[in-house]
């Protein structure tokens, strides 16, 4: 393979006569999958952060690797806040009110590109959230849905 940069490009050629031209937000997502790489190769970390991370950025990149789009969660994308009182104390259950985040747009149109930031509460104060990104949440939206499982732990802030 051959490069060379152009006006702030790279131009990458494959060595069948095709070339693959890096510029903006390419480059930039690049560099990123190359350099989160290396540091979980280094530090012997491969967590949810990271992951979604190499994600974010080869979607970036999907016109040049030919995979499909892994549509995550945007870090922009708009917040459901959902306050809950415990199902059962000791240990904590939290069961989110399903019935009515799935009435909120944009979770009521089927789009995944929203976080949901659950409150655990106990009496009105905080004992646990999460910020858990639509496409993780999505199809446990059902009722009966038991947050504290431990399936979204990693989500946990």
């Amino acid at each position: 393979m051959d490069f060379k940069l152009n006006d702030s490009k790279l131009i990458v050629e494959d060595g069948s006569s095709s070339s693959y031209v890096f510029g903006g937000e390419e480059l930039f997502s690049f560099a990123g999958v190359i350099s989160v790489s290396i540091e979980a190769i280094i530090s012997d970390t491969h967590d949810y952060v990271t992951k979604r991370q190499l994600i974010t950025m080869l979607d970036n990149l999907t016109g040049i690797h030919n995979v499909p789009l892994f549509h995550l969660t945007g870090h922009e994308a708009p917040i459901i806040h959902s306050p809950m009182e415990p199902a059962e104390k000791n240990p904590y259950r939290w069961e989110p009110l399903t019935e009515e985040i799935i009435q909120i747009a944009p979770v009521a149109e089927g789009d995944e590109n929203f976080w949901l930031n659950l409150v655990g509460l106990h009496n009105g104060d905080v004992v646990s959230e999460w910020m858990i990104p639509g496409d993780e949440v999505m199809e446990s939206l059902e009722p009966g849905f038991d947050v504290s499982s431990g399936d979204f732990e990693q989500y946990s802030v």
